[in-house]
């Protein structure tokens, strides 16, 4: 595989892992007040595009990427949880939300 392809892979195995984490975190959200839930959606929505059009450009390339694996997706799950529990107010989300994209970003610079 070409480094394209690998970059590729990587940078969509990584928006599919802040798809779930958002996703997971507007369940965390629902019934709580927090103001933030709309910018959370509107984060989401444009991850969901952002990983449709990776997922083309890597079928394009006729390349299978590979998903992310369970313990990941339980990992996130479990600290989103977590940090809801011990603080949802919407400063407490979003500076968790930009230590999670910030890692995803360092981890493709890499």
């Amino acid at each position: 595989m070409n480094e394209n392809n690998e970059l590729l892979e990587y940078i969509y195995q990584n928006s599919e892992m802040a798809k779930y984490t958002l996703e997971k975190l507007i369940n965390e959200l629902k019934g709580k007040d927090n103001k933030i839930i709309k910018d959370i959606e509107d984060v989401l929505k444009k991850y969901e595009i952002f990983y449709k059009d990776l997922k083309k450009q890597l079928k394009k390339e006729n390349v299978k990427p590979k998903e992310t694996s369970i313990l990941s997706k339980m990992g996130a799950s479990m600290g989103i949880k977590k940090e809801v529990i011990s603080d949802n107010s919407d400063a407490s989300i979003v500076d968790m939300l930009i230590k999670g994209i910030s890692m995803g970003v360092l981890d493709i610079e890499k």
